[in-house]
């Protein structure tokens, strides 16, 4: 772990009750950080952190990834909830020392439900625990996901791939009468909507309209 994110761990754990669990998880130009409850009986257990891999800052066109990071951020937390798209709760800003690179000091957080792995993982998993059945509904619910961003305004994801597709275990999260309810266990949630990719392959067609 580097100082970096030795500052954020430091940040994180001190301004929120849920502790920070392990290394983060890094992504292309992002990385998520998964927090834990400390007490048995705050819900939800888990809950998960995104913002930019500062490692990425090196890059040639470094400078522009923390207006990109925002850009989407902003238009992710406008959409409406959909139970197949990924939703972001709020925005933390952290307030970092001054040894940190001045473009990181003041460090936007996306607050965002934790899912216990990503589609590339899920389907490496034996068919013993993951049915034929369970693929089709997934691919049912990662199909029903992209067209509802589709119908409100995004009309091309910009970065589609397994590992921008979660998948939550409603096994772990939910029980019936104290017996846990298997029907639906699991559930695709398609995530990094791809706002940093500048290829002609997405357009984005915000309207008022669409923000409802």
């Amino acid at each position: 772990m580097n100082a970096i994110d030795r500052a954020l761990t430091d940040w994180l754990n001190a301004h929120w009750d849920y502790q920070v669990h392990g290394e983060p998880r890094h992504g292309t130009f992002g990385q998520v950080w998964v927090t834990g409850a400390p007490r048995d009986r705050m819900f939800p257990k888990r809950v998960a952190r995104k913002t930019i891999n500062p490692q990425k800052l090196a890059a040639a066109n470094g400078d522009d990834l923390v207006s990109i990071f925002e850009r989407e951020m902003h238009l992710w937390l406008h959409l409406p909830y959909h139970p197949n798209v990924l939703e972001a709760h709020c925005i933390d800003v952290a307030e970092l020392p001054d040894f940190v690179d001045s473009r990181l000091r003041r460090l936007p957080l996306v607050r965002m439900p934790f899912c216990e792995c990503n589609l590339k993982d899920w389907i490496a998993l034996p068919v013993a625990t993951v049915s034929t059945i369970n693929r089709l509904i997934a691919l049912w619910q990662l199909s029903n996901g992209l067209l509802w961003l589709y119908q409100h305004g995004i009309e091309g994801h910009g970065d589609l791939k397994p590992d921008n597709v979660l998948v939550a275990d409603l096994l772990t999260q939910a029980t019936l009468h104290g017996t846990p309810a298997p029907a639906w266990r699991w559930q695709i949630r398609v995530a990094d909507l791809g706002g940093r990719n500048r290829r002609p392959a997405y357009r984005f067609r915000l309207k008022p309209k669409d923000l409802r």
